[in-house]
């Protein structure tokens, strides 16, 4: 399993910075938006040895806060981009997430 993960702050409308970041991640695929109460609150549990592998990301429980999560890909191959408001701005954390069977490298 591969998890790669950056955080930072944007210090203009967060909403700007949701749209920018959407046109990028739609290179990936169609973008789901989610919604929880603070970074992490979805953090996809990823199992390589199930055959989840291959479904779409979703929003799983819940789905109400002010906390944006945006998500993209397949359960073993996401990119999920968290957004949570914060005064004039936003903190930003960006996730990869690349599962692969016993027998696959990466």
């Amino acid at each position: 399993m591969v998890i790669d993960a950056v955080n930072w702050y944007i210090g203009y409308t967060w909403q700007l910075g949701r749209r920018n970041i959407m046109d990028v991640m739609k290179k990936f695929g169609d973008v789901l938006e989610c919604h929880s109460n603070k970074h992490g609150a979805e953090v996809p549990e990823v199992d390589p040895k199930d055959n989840k592998g291959s479904e779409p990301v979703s929003c799983g429980s819940g789905n109400q806060g002010s906390t944006v999560e945006l998500k993209v890909g397949r359960h073993n191959d996401q990119h999920i981009v968290s957004i949570e408001p914060n005064g004039k701005g936003a903190k930003l954390a960006l996730v990869y997430v690349r599962t692969h069977g016993k027998e696959d490298t990466i």
